[in-house]
Protein backbone atom coordinates (compact mmCIF):
# COMPACT_ATOMS: atom_id res chain seq x y z
CA UNK A 1 0.00 0.00 0.00
CA UNK A 2 1.56 3.48 -0.83
CA UNK A 3 1.66 5.90 1.74
CA UNK A 4 -1.05 8.27 -0.45
CA UNK A 5 -3.45 5.30 0.54
CA UNK A 6 -2.32 4.92 3.58
CA UNK A 7 -2.52 8.59 4.15
CA UNK A 8 -6.13 9.18 3.12
CA UNK A 9 -7.01 5.29 5.36
CA UNK A 10 -5.54 7.30 8.27
CA UNK A 11 -7.87 10.57 7.50
CA UNK A 12 -11.23 8.34 7.36
CA UNK A 13 -10.13 6.87 10.38
CA UNK A 14 -10.46 9.64 12.26
CA UNK A 15 -13.89 10.87 11.02
CA UNK A 16 -15.15 7.28 11.24
CA UNK A 17 -16.85 8.45 14.27
CA UNK A 18 -18.74 11.36 11.91
CA UNK A 19 -19.77 9.17 9.54
CA UNK A 20 -21.05 6.81 12.43
CA UNK A 21 -23.32 9.67 13.50
CA UNK A 22 -24.73 10.50 10.07
CA UNK A 23 -25.52 6.56 9.67
CA UNK A 24 -27.38 6.41 12.85
CA UNK A 25 -28.91 10.02 12.74
CA UNK A 26 -30.49 9.03 9.08
CA UNK A 27 -31.52 5.36 11.20
CA UNK A 28 -33.34 7.51 13.72
CA UNK A 29 -35.01 9.74 11.34
CA UNK A 30 -36.30 6.77 9.33
CA UNK A 31 -37.71 4.87 12.64
CA UNK A 32 -39.54 8.19 13.32
CA UNK A 33 -42.92 9.28 12.18
CA UNK A 34 -40.91 12.60 10.94
CA UNK A 35 -40.93 10.44 7.35
CA UNK A 36 -43.99 12.97 6.41
CA UNK A 37 -41.99 15.99 7.15
CA UNK A 38 -44.39 18.13 8.74
CA UNK A 39 -43.99 20.86 10.90
CA UNK A 40 -41.35 23.05 10.92
CA UNK A 41 -39.15 21.27 13.22
CA UNK A 42 -38.98 18.08 11.24
CA UNK A 43 -37.95 20.26 8.50
CA UNK A 44 -34.80 21.82 10.21
CA UNK A 45 -34.22 18.36 11.19
CA UNK A 46 -34.29 17.00 7.92
CA UNK A 47 -32.21 19.91 6.17
CA UNK A 48 -29.44 19.16 9.26
CA UNK A 49 -29.98 15.48 8.18
CA UNK A 50 -28.94 16.13 3.79
CA UNK A 51 -26.20 19.38 5.21
CA UNK A 52 -24.25 16.59 7.52
CA UNK A 53 -24.46 14.41 4.75
CA UNK A 54 -22.90 16.70 1.96
CA UNK A 55 -20.55 17.88 4.70
CA UNK A 56 -19.13 14.20 5.23
CA UNK A 57 -18.38 14.20 1.93
CA UNK A 58 -16.82 17.89 1.41
CA UNK A 59 -14.55 17.00 4.48
CA UNK A 60 -13.71 13.79 3.60
CA UNK A 61 -12.69 15.38 0.43
CA UNK A 62 -10.75 18.57 1.64
CA UNK A 63 -8.75 16.07 3.96
CA UNK A 64 -7.67 13.99 2.08
CA UNK A 65 -6.97 16.23 -0.87
CA UNK A 66 -5.27 18.95 1.21
CA UNK A 67 -2.95 15.87 2.68
CA UNK A 68 -2.74 13.09 0.63
CA UNK A 69 -2.32 14.85 -2.32
CA UNK A 70 -0.22 17.73 -1.70
CA UNK A 71 2.32 17.28 -3.56
CA UNK A 72 0.03 17.65 -7.03
CA UNK A 73 0.21 21.59 -7.72
CA UNK A 74 -2.50 23.97 -6.87
CA UNK A 75 -5.55 23.98 -8.86
CA UNK A 76 -6.64 27.05 -10.95
CA UNK A 77 -10.29 27.13 -9.91
CA UNK A 78 -9.72 26.89 -5.87
CA UNK A 79 -12.26 23.86 -5.44
CA UNK A 80 -10.57 22.62 -2.46
CA UNK A 81 -11.64 25.71 -0.71
CA UNK A 82 -15.16 25.72 -1.32
CA UNK A 83 -14.45 22.17 0.32
CA UNK A 84 -13.63 23.21 2.97
CA UNK A 85 -16.01 26.74 3.77
CA UNK A 86 -18.94 24.37 2.63
CA UNK A 87 -18.29 21.87 5.13
CA UNK A 88 -17.95 24.56 7.76
CA UNK A 89 -21.43 25.93 6.17
CA UNK A 90 -22.80 21.99 6.87
CA UNK A 91 -21.85 22.28 10.13
CA UNK A 92 -23.32 25.57 10.94
CA UNK A 93 -26.73 23.93 9.36
CA UNK A 94 -26.25 20.45 11.36
CA UNK A 95 -25.55 22.33 14.25
CA UNK A 96 -28.67 24.57 14.12
CA UNK A 97 -30.63 21.35 12.93
CA UNK A 98 -29.41 20.19 16.55
CA UNK A 99 -30.76 22.98 18.56
CA UNK A 100 -33.85 23.60 16.71
CA UNK A 101 -35.01 20.07 15.72
CA UNK A 102 -36.70 17.57 17.00
CA UNK A 103 -36.61 13.89 17.74
CA UNK A 104 -33.86 11.77 18.05
CA UNK A 105 -31.85 12.37 15.08
CA UNK A 106 -31.00 15.53 16.39
CA UNK A 107 -28.76 14.27 19.01
CA UNK A 108 -26.14 12.05 16.56
CA UNK A 109 -26.17 15.77 14.15
CA UNK A 110 -24.92 17.60 17.52
CA UNK A 111 -22.86 14.29 17.41
CA UNK A 112 -21.85 14.49 14.17
CA UNK A 113 -20.85 18.17 14.77
CA UNK A 114 -18.55 17.11 17.66
CA UNK A 115 -16.94 14.59 16.04
CA UNK A 116 -15.92 16.04 12.96
CA UNK A 117 -14.32 18.96 14.36
CA UNK A 118 -12.67 16.98 16.95
CA UNK A 119 -11.48 13.98 14.44
CA UNK A 120 -10.56 17.26 11.95
CA UNK A 121 -8.88 18.77 14.65
CA UNK A 122 -6.73 15.93 16.00
CA UNK A 123 -5.64 14.50 12.67
CA UNK A 124 -4.88 18.07 11.67
CA UNK A 125 -2.78 18.21 14.82
CA UNK A 126 -1.06 14.89 14.32
CA UNK A 127 -0.10 15.71 10.69
CA UNK A 128 1.48 19.35 11.70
Amino acid sequence: MNSTALLALTIMVFLLPAAASVILAWWFWRRSKALAVRGWRNRITYYGLIGSTIGFFLESGFLIREYAFSYRPADAFPLWGIFAWGAVLCWGIALLAAVLGKGMARWFLLAFVLTSLIGSALFVGMMD
